[in-house]
């Protein structure tokens, strides 16, 4: 039986994976806006102009995928793998909460706490929604991993399809 590309199935995975994408964007701003009211930090605000930038780069990158594949694809996926899972899931929540929360629930030192997390740019865990909402970033994120992998590997599939040769699938 001939593989055939359902477009459909395509742009549904798309939509799936710039969804997951903006859920990690709008958690962060939550997050962010939360954590400037509650330490008194506006500066944490400057991650909202960055997550509505970066929101619609990866919608539009979603759209011109859809219809041009290709490089836009790539676009698409290096927007993707940098902002919600790299820059937002990895360092945001990773980093700065999973790691920073199991260390000082470990007892780690005041002084490899301060190393590791700057007290001008960290807070330590006193907050248990500023922490929840840091934490949250690395399952968004990954879902993102596994809905954009999902598109990938269609967008492989499809792309290797030869009309009229049968696959082994």
């Amino acid at each position: 039986m001939p593989v055939h590309e359902n477009p459909t199935d395509f742009r549904l995975l798309a939509r799936r994976s710039t969804r997951a994408s903006l859920g990690v964007l709008l958690l962060t701003v939550v997050h962010h806006v939360y954590g400037a009211w509650l330490y008194a930090t506006p500066w944490r605000l400057h991650v909202v102009g960055i997550a509505a930038v970066a929101g619609a780069l990866i919608l539009g990158a979603s759209s011109l995928a859809v219809s041009h594949r290709g490089v836009a694809l790539a676009v698409f996926t290096l927007l993707t793998a940098a902002i919600p899972v790299g820059w937002i899931g990895a360092f945001e929540g990773l980093y700065s909460h999973v790691f920073k929360d199991l260390l000082f629930l470990a007892g780690t030192r005041p002084q490899v706490m301060g190393r590791l997390f700057p007290a001008s740019v960290y807070s330590l865990p006193d907050d248990l929604l500023f922490e929840l909402t840091g934490v949250l970033q690395v399952p968004l994120a990954v879902w993102v991993v596994r809905e954009h992998w999902l598109l990938l590997r269609e967008g492989l599939r499809a792309r290797s399809f030869t009309p009229g040769w049968e696959s082994g699938r």
